[in-house]
């Protein structure tokens, strides 16, 4: 058997954690729009506010408007932008700063929100996205089919960022190239002129041509076909053969397509559910009451009533019925039964000082409180 030295295990480990850190790494188009999605929120927290001076007629007559002005800028830049002090996002940010600027002085003050900064600083500027619809480091057009990208039932790889594949990444129940397709257990339908395709029902093994069990092509594991409605459950608990007779504790419930086997009450040793009462045997110690012809309680059986002399094999013992069994048990307090017989109980040298010197402590106690009322 070979082993791995602890040096080939610290490469394998070094390589593992560049994978997952690679993975996690945000890419230039991600940072981007954090930036553009920080600014936004910093433009939505400052609003509303001002210079501070308290005039603000005077304040945007002499310093300009509040709305894109340099000290708003200022606010916005240290308080909301790369607030995690993620080093790429500050990077970014340094080589990109006077477009965000630019976009600031000179198209934002024509504009009531944010939404075209993303356009100008991550797809014209930064060249970082791609617009929506293309993908790639030249910006490719993703596949269309049908009027939409990836027959409007899919995704394209890449969508709107300077990598990916531009392959469709089809939704759940389409397949093909182009998402054209209607994948295994779906069937497709025609909502006007759009294509949908649907799930077939759960009766249904893999294929079928339309809605419900009678469009099944076949019978699905746990279904039967019957001409008149399709694929209908099989229900195995019906019948003789019972699936859960193996294991006589448990009764059996029936599900679409399968079953259960579930376990009875602890006082039943076979049943028909899960109560007391759908007992058909009681498990030793318990006996049936109100029985009907399949299903009774269990009670427990008071063996000492039954037999007073279960207990006389040992003499000075009485017999104590507990639940499902009894106990034998000496007539005096101050025995036990030991070898067949009842025996004075004889407290141990280390039993007796214990229980003297828990005296003491009490005794101690007590003169110690006495005490304290006295004064």
């Amino acid at each position: 058997m070979h082993t791995l030295s602890l040096h080939a295990l610290s490469k394998i480990s070094i390589v593992i954690s560049s994978f997952f850190a690679l993975s996690l790494a945000k890419s230039q188009c991600e940072i981007c729009q954090d930036i553009v999605g920080d600014f936004n929120k910093g433009l939505q927290k400052t609003l509303k506010s001002n210079f501070g001076g308290g005039n603000t007629n005077w304040e945007e007559n002499s310093l300009g408007k509040w709305k894109t002005s340099e000290t708003r800028l200022v606010e916005i830049v240290e308080h909301h932008i790369c607030t995690d002090n993620e080093k790429k996002c500050h990077m970014f940010y340094e080589n990109h700063e006077e477009s965000i600027e630019d976009w600031y002085f000179n198209v934002y003050k024509n504009e009531d929100s944010a939404d075209s900064l993303k356009e100008h600083l991550c797809i014209q500027t930064s060249k970082a996205c791609c617009p929506q619809g293309q993908y790639g480091k030249d910006c490719t057009d993703c596949p269309t089919s049908g009027g939409g990208i990836c027959s409007s039932h899919g995704k394209c790889s890449g969508d709107g960022t300077r990598s990916g594949s531009g392959k469709c990444e089809c939704d759940s129940g389409y397949s093909g190239e182009l998402c054209e397709d209607c994948a295994e257990e779906y069937y497709e339908q025609l909502t006007g002129s759009i294509k949908v395709c649907l799930k077939c029902d759960v009766s249904c093994e893999d294929t079928c041509s339309g809605a419900g069990p009678k469009a099944c092509d076949d019978c699905a594991e746990g279904y039967v076909w019957e001409d008149n409605s399709g694929c209908q459950d099989v229900d195995e608990c019906d019948g003789e053969d019972n699936p859960c007779e193996s294991n006589s504790a448990t009764y059996c419930v029936n599900s679409a397509g399968s079953y259960t086997c579930e376990a009875c009450s602890p006082l039943c040793s076979s049943c028909i559910g899960s109560k007391s009462t759908d007992c058909k045997d009681c498990v030793p110690g318990y006996e049936k009451t109100d029985s009907n012809e399949t299903t009774s309680s269990c009670q427990d059986i008071d063996e000492c009533s039954l037999k007073p002399e279960l207990c006389d094999r040992v003499p000075g013992a009485i017999c104590v019925n507990t639940e499902g069994s009894f106990d034998c048990k000496c007539k005096e307090e101050n025995q036990r039964i030991e070898d067949g017989q009842c025996i004075d109980i004889v407290e141990t040298a280390e039993e007796t000082s214990t229980d003297s010197e828990n005296e003491k402590h009490k005794e101690t106690i007590e003169n110690s409180n006495s005490e304290k009322d006295e004064l």
